[in-house]
């Protein structure tokens, strides 16, 4: 089984699944089931607002992240803290896993994850990884 990568480095963090487990057999479904915290996999179907169920960033914003999982999620991840969406971010995800996505992001140390009374899921801040 894949382990789960979460690394704060100066400023940034990565965050995801490794493709590939140490045969180089695909991992991606696989990965997602029976890690705790995740979900397991589920059918997938594209649409105009989410072509592609695993996302690869590279150095983006997190709050570039946090759109494409809101779209491919159907949720709604807003930032409680204003600098925290500025975060550089690099890493494979599972777009349409909101709760897998919020395990990595609370590994990684960088922020916590509340839920409000309306289904919002507000993301707070901390002071380092």
């Amino acid at each position: 089984m894949a382990t789960l990568a979460a690394l704060g480095t100066g400023g940034a963090i990565f965050l995801g699944l490794p493709p590939v487990d140490e045969a180089g057999t695909d991992v991606h479904e696989e990965a997602a089931i029976g890690l705790e915290g995740l979900s397991a996999v589920a059918a997938f179907s594209p649409t105009p607002d989410c072509p592609e169920r695993y996302r690869s960033f590279d150095s983006v914003s997190l709050a570039e992240v946090v759109d494409v999982v809101n779209r491919c999620s159907g949720s709604t991840v807003v930032f409680a803290d204003g600098g925290l969406g500025s975060v550089r971010v690099s890493g494979l995800f599972d777009a349409t896993d909101v709760e897998g996505f919020l395990h990595l992001i609370a590994a990684s140390g960088w922020a916590t994850a509340d839920r409000r009374a309306d289904g919002t899921i507000a993301l707070h801040g901390s002071d380092s990884p």
